[in-house]
């Protein structure tokens, strides 16, 4: 039995931050003095230095304390 095993978590937690579609003509958009704002953000979710998803603790997504038990196993136990 494994006790006090942690799953293993991001070490920085970055926020991902979504932004509203804005809608402008091809003519426009070609123009390099166009300015545009962002007044509508939402937040999307969390992801580690490698993109890898994960919540806002810094835990993967996905990933239980079995899963990585089997995985630490099998990569410690590997022959060579």
């Amino acid at each position: 039995m494994i006790k006090n095993k942690e799953i293993e978590k991001a070490t920085e937690v970055f926020a991902i931050i979504g932004f509203a579609d804005k809608v402008v003509s091809l003519e426009d958009a070609r123009d390099n003095s166009l300015t545009l704002t962002q007044d509508e953000s939402y937040l999307v979710g969390y992801e580690d230095v490698d993109g890898n998803e994960c919540n806002e603790d810094g835990t993967y997504v996905g990933v239980s304390l079995t899963d990585q038990v089997i995985d630490n196993y099998f990569t410690n136990n590997q022959k060579s």
